[in-house]
């Protein structure tokens, strides 16, 4: 296909349809959704009797258990007013405290004697287990090297 006519294909152009037929388009979709998810009713119907919504529906609606959510909601919003108030507050002293600096610091490069001298090896030995495919190293209960080798023993 030319790259002229691939550029005039609407999934790559949406803003060639004309208005009423994205709206049209728009609508079938949401008219496909809605009929999709009346076919899942029996399933969703099924989960709800099994999770107990009848007894939702018995405390909520008919014992009045919408009235006292009403009430404590007032108490949640305004305890998520304040989380959020102080969690802007510290985002906002942090962000005024370290904008426009750079604190990280390069690590300190770490020399084959350090690695040699860490684990008790000559850097000879360390050079040749850097080279290994396969290395077998067996640490004792304190962490040192007792013995590194390439884990191909004759059987």
């Amino acid at each position: 296909m030319s790259e002229r006519r691939e550029n005039q294909i609407f999934i790559h152009a949406p803003g060639l349809r004309h208005r009423h037929r994205r709206a049209g388009d728009q609508l079938l979709t949401l008219l496909m959704w809605g009929i999709y998810a009346y076919l899942w009713l029996p399933f969703i119907s099924l989960v709800a009797w099994y999770l107990g919504v009848d007894l939702f529906y018995q405390e909520m609606v008919i014992n009045g258990g919408f009235e006292a959510f009403l009430d404590l909601s007032g108490w949640y919003l305004l305890i998520i007013f304040l989380i959020l108030l102080v969690v802007a507050g510290w985002s906002t002293s942090n962000y005024l405290r370290f904008r426009d600096q750079n604190r990280r610091r390069v690590p300190s490069q770490v020399g084959e004697q350090a690695i040699a001298a860490w684990f008790g090896v000559d850097p000879a030995a360390l050079a040749a287990m850097k080279k290994a495919d396969r290395l077998e190293m067996e640490f004792d209960g304190h962490g040192h090297l007792c013995h590194a080798g390439d884990g191909q023993s004759a059987a």
